[in-house]
């Protein structure tokens, strides 16, 4: 009976362990975690947006910054700061001709460019020319025939320098680049008689050696620079008129003294200048 017994128990747990086998285990519901919807980058409402990490070749070049094209054009081919260093010849018209011969005068000019074409310019000059005057009163004549001395002449103005630039910047810079010129300034002249002269002139009542007349005036004028260094250096012709409102007398000899009859002061100047000129 034993035996029997033991058997049974045998195959009970036999069968048990088949079972547990043969049973599907029982599965959990999966949790899943859910994506969370990250916050979208907003965009500059701009056309020429792009990924910063993009590669250069997607970048359109429509989309470049024209100011700062122009500025870089202007930095390569433009003009910022002109000075020069000038030479002029002086010449009297009107009845200022019959006075004083052609002068020279030299001095330096600064240009500073608002664009790139206009240019506030200032200049300064000064020099030298002859008093040459012939005495057609036949009661002085023998006297004294001619009055001659020397003069000193100055100028300061400003006003402004326009390139009228018909082609590209960096064509017409290289080659024949011309201006125009327009501006306010003040002349100087301040003539002194000969020492022999003026002991011959003492007989009539004229003491004063030396007489200074200080005038306003218009200038117009043209002029072309030519490289010498492209863009640096520059060889600069011009030529200018000067509309001088100088009087008719002086208070040495008036116009109407009866001894030298009439001494007319008055007169325009025209100049022809050349220069050096350093743009930076």
């Amino acid at each position: 009976m034993k035996i029997v017994f033991s058997l049974v128990v045998i195959m009970l747990c036999t069968l048990n362990v088949v079972n547990a086998q043969d049973k599907a285990p029982e599965t959990l519901p999966a949790i899943v975690p859910q994506a969370q919807e990250l916050p979208q980058t907003i965009k500059p409402e701009n056309e020429y947006y792009s990924d910063p990490y993009s590669s250069i070749s997607q970048f359109d070049p429509a989309g470049l910054d024209e100011e700062e094209e122009v500025v870089e054009r202007f930095s390569e081919f433009g003009r910022l700061l002109h000075i020069g260093f000038d030479v002029t010849a002086v010449q009297p018209t009107g009845p200022m001709f019959n006075i004083y011969t052609m002068g020279w005068m030299m001095g330096t000019r600064i240009t500073y460019f608002l664009d790139w074409n206009l240019g506030f310019t200032f200049h300064a000059n000064i020099g030298k020319s002859r008093m040459s005057f012939l005495n057609t009163n036949p009661a002085t004549s023998s006297t004294v025939p001619t009055f001659t001395g020397t003069a000193t002449l100055f100028d300061l103005g400003f006003g402004i320098q326009f390139y009228p630039n018909f082609n590209d910047i960096s064509k017409s810079i290289a080659w024949l680049n011309p201006s125009l010129l327009l501006g306010f300034e003040a002349f100087v002249i301040n003539d002194r008689l000969s020492d022999q002269n003026l002991e011959d002139l003492k007989t009539f009542n004229v003491s004063d050696p030396s007489h200074k007349v200080v005038a306003p005036a218009l200038f117009m004028g043209m002029g072309i620079d030519i490289p010498l260094i492209r863009k640096t250096v520059y060889l600069g012709l011009d030529f200018t008129y000067h509309m001088t409102f100088f009087p008719s007398y002086n208070y040495r000899i008036k116009k109407t003294d009866p001894n030298f009859g009439d001494l007319n002061y008055s007169g325009k100047i025209l100049t022809y200048g050349m220069s050096i000129i350093w743009n930076i």
